[in-house]
């Protein structure tokens, strides 16, 4: 899965015109990051990534909303589409479609003060995220992880000499 994942990456990048090498290894690198702090695969952080790009966030906004989502679908068990819709959305100056997670947005009318607010309230969904490591389920979960990376690592080892003999 993270190969797919990797290469479709990599094809929405190129397909916008970006450095898509440079990119793909520092987008690969963040998710196994977000996957050693949090429950989620690195391999569903990178496809998170090409929505984020395809979506039209740069580099340090497709971190940010890519960890904003994460922490939504911790706090509020969404998955991982949606909470990424909203939080690109806010990266794009739109904090709308989070006024029904956090009422008190509405409050606010100043669209600049709204979308700082949203960024400060996410960024503690994304605590409940990294928290979330701490239990049984959540080390159970990243135990999986690992394990399934062991197993694509053994996977590319077989494709790699099987591959030839195929062509």
């Amino acid at each position: 899965e993270e190969e797919a994942a990797t290469f479709k990456l990599e094809a929405s990048l190129q397909a916008l015109g970006k450095d898509s090498k440079r990119l793909t290894a520092d987008f690969v690198a963040f998710s196994g990051e977000l996957q050693k702090t949090t429950t989620i695969a690195d391999d569903a952080a990178i496809a998170m990534f090409q929505m984020a790009t395809s979506r039209g966030l740069e580099e340090d906004s497709a971190k940010r909303a890519i960890k904003n989502a994460i922490g939504m679908q911790a706090a509020f068990g969404m998955n991982a589409q949606a909470a990424l819709r909203m939080t690109s959305a806010l990266e794009q100056g739109n904090a709308s479609m989070l006024q029904r997670f956090f009422p008190t947005l509405r409050t606010i009318k100043d669209e600049s003060k709204k979308v700082a607010e949203a960024q400060r309230l996410l960024a503690g969904t994304f605590k409940v995220a990294e928290a979330e490591v701490k239990t049984f389920a959540g080390f159970s979960k990243q135990l999986g992880n690992v394990i399934g990376d062991s197993f694509e690592g053994i996977g590319a080892v077989i494709a790699k000499g099987v591959r030839p003999v195929l062509e």
